[in-house]
């Protein structure tokens, strides 16, 4: 059944979170099947980036030192916004070229709805997380908080693998995961040249 805008209510998102984390595949389907137009994708991709550089501000006040979380906001909060925005875009923009580039079938538009979806449920599933880490820190268990973090990065990507396999129209999973390990490790490669070559190196503060 396709979703409706009417039914983006708040209960409404959280039980298509829900059912992104079960089926993820099959969830991603029912969103592209909404076809939105293309300045309300453009919309929702800005909305989503800015939240979530919002929670990633507001984790690293909760769970960090103060020296560490004062470090993350010397370039403002604005900058953080951005460059959230920045990322997601081109998470966008490899997913569509890359994944074309690899014989896929899908559109630039499939690629901004599901990825803007994807950083809906990454929002949802980071603000579970802070309020774990924080009884665990409260309780001064580190392990167990640990294996929270390393869970929900499987599980998003497993929901990622799944919404690339489902834009593109491809089968295998196991492939489409590696083809993405892959690109990660491609693109770090090519950015850490590129960085050594313009005579930057990157420290704990930043780029120097």
């Amino acid at each position: 059944m396709t979703p409706r805008l009417t039914e983006f209510t708040l209960g409404g998102i959280l039980t298509l979170v829900l059912a992104t984390l079960r089926d993820p595949r099959g969830t991603g389907r029912q969103i592209l099947s909404m076809q939105l137009p293309v300045p309300v994708l453009w919309l929702l991709l800005v909305t989503i980036a800015v939240w979530t550089a919002l929670l990633g501000q507001t984790a690293a006040v909760l769970l960090l030192p103060g020296d560490a979380a004062e470090g993350g906001f010397t370039i403002g909060p604005l900058g953080v916004a951005a460059m959230q925005v920045g990322g997601l875009l081109a998470t966008v923009l490899a997913v569509h070229h890359l994944g074309r580039l690899m014989g896929g079938q899908g559109t630039l538009e499939r690629s901004l709805l599901l990825m803007s979806w994807l950083e809906v449920v990454m929002l949802c599933v980071q603000i579970v997380q802070l309020a774990v880490l924080l009884v665990f820190s409260v309780l001064g268990a580190a392990t167990p908080g640990l294996f929270v973090v390393v869970a929900s990065f499987a599980l998003m990507m497993w929901v990622f693998t799944a919404f690339v396999a489902e834009i593109h129209g491809f089968h295998n999973l196991w492939l489409v995961f590696l083809m993405i390990i892959v690109s990660v490790l491609a693109i770090s490669f090519v950015l850490s040249l590129v960085l050594s070559m313009l005579g930057l190196t990157f420290t704990g503060g930043g780029f120097a």
